[in-house]
């Protein structure tokens, strides 16, 4: 019998900045990273924050706000802080999450990969 897809694996191929990377490369960054999980109204980071971490939505949904105004909602398969782990800057909008578990990988860990 076939083994079942891995759904991280799965989410992670369909993320831009890993467009091209091979299943083993995306694997040692699933394997890099941990999940965590955020209750509703919890600040997974803020606007202006040093916080070099990509975020991957698992199962839930996280709202993405600038000073208090929604901007958009996230959830299953969608991700955010690409631009900080890009750039290695400043966040440039809070995450609040609604709901959810939520997948990060460290930057020091996809540079070893």
């Amino acid at each position: 019998m076939a083994k079942p897809a891995d759904p991280v694996l799965t989410m992670l191929t369909n993320v831009a900045i890993f467009q091209g990377f091979s299943k083993k490369e995306l694997a040692a960054i699933r394997d890099a990273s941990h999940e965590e999980t955020a209750v509703p109204g919890q600040k997974i980071v803020g606007e202006g924050e040093k916080d070099r971490r990509f975020y991957l939505i698992l199962e839930g949904e996280a709202e993405i706000s600038i000073d208090g105004h929604f901007i958009r909602r996230v959830s299953n398969g969608d991700h955010f802080g690409e631009i900080s782990v890009i750039d290695g800057g400043d966040r440039t909008a809070p995450q609040e999450a609604v709901v959810g578990h939520v997948q990060e990988a460290e930057l020091e860990a996809l540079e070893a990969v």
